[in-house]
């Protein structure tokens, strides 16, 4: 019998809690969308049209066009343009619109194979409530579950001084917090260290730690997994390793954010 991988426990964990949550009422993050429906490649961009088609498919993410999505899903469906024809450095660009065919974002690729794993990372799981990160200015770190509910490695602390130096305020509590800062520039980061994995009370081999972003309406917005590969360390190193992987996803989705959904930088034009 075939045994998952961790990163797939992990994905699947995570994903149960985000499914459980309602969609909102349009797309604004890549991260949102759940099927994805590809306009005709322009001349040239026929290659790679196809090769993200083919992705898509194996994802389980392709739909033909929003009416042969599943109701429950038609708000996370999105329509977007494979673009080549754009100024260097980059060589593609995937531009999408949701299912109003209100403007979602662009993201720009400077190699014809950056797309792969980048996108891959947005769709993986569904995030109904996603939304664009570079606005955040203010994060609360908690832990999530009993096994590190004393932090006994200081793995809050830790995060915390990621952040910091990341160019984010950390704060104890919203006390204070001006409501328009509540709902739009903050975020809290909840910690998952060593999801899955094996080894004693001491060592662990093979873990994943994760980071999921909550609004603060409770709502989970987007969340980043990290992995340290199949490794035996000392339990407290690898979460370590594990949350800074995760906290530099987070980090360069929040500074890359302001380009990808700055619509300033759309290509076409309404």
């Amino acid at each position: 019998m075939v045994m998952p991988s961790v990163m797939t426990l992990a994905v699947a964990t995570i994903a149960a809690i985000l499914l459980s949550q309602p969609a909102a009422a349009e797309v604004r993050a890549f991260a949102a969308i759940q099927y994805m429906a590809l306009d005709p490649p322009a001349p040239g961009a026929e290659k790679i049209h196809a090769d993200i088609s083919r992705a898509l498919r194996s994802w389980r993410r392709l739909a033909a066009s929003a009416d042969t999505v599943p109701e429950k899903w038609r708000r996370q469906f999105a329509r977007c343009a494979v673009r080549t024809d754009i100024p260097a450095p980059a060589v593609l660009a995937l531009e999408c619109a949701d299912v109003d065919g209100t403007y979602i974002g662009t993201k720009r690729f400077t190699s014809a194979r950056g797309w792969r794993e980048w996108l891959l990372r947005q769709l993986s799981v569904p995030h109904p409530d996603a939304r664009p990160l570079h606005a955040t200015r203010y994060v609360q770190v908690e832990l999530d579950g009993r096994r590190f509910a004393d932090d006994r490695h200081g793995f809050r602390a830790y995060v915390e001084n990621l952040l910091r130096a990341g160019g984010l305020t950390v704060v104890k509590s919203t006390e204070g917090l001006p409501s328009e800062e509540l709902e739009r520039g903050f975020l809290k980061i909840s910690l998952r260290p060593l999801i899955g994995g094996s080894g004693t009370e001491i060592f662990d081999v093979n873990s994943v730690s994760s980071i999921v972003t909550i609004d603060s309406a409770g709502r989970p917005v987007r969340h980043f997994i990290g992995s340290t590969g199949t490794f035996l360390k000392l339990e407290g190193a690898l979460g370590r390793d594990g949350l800074r992987a995760a906290v530099e996803q987070f980090l360069e989705a929040w500074r890359e954010d302001a380009v990808i959904y700055d619509p300033a930088m759309r290509i076409s034009r309404p």
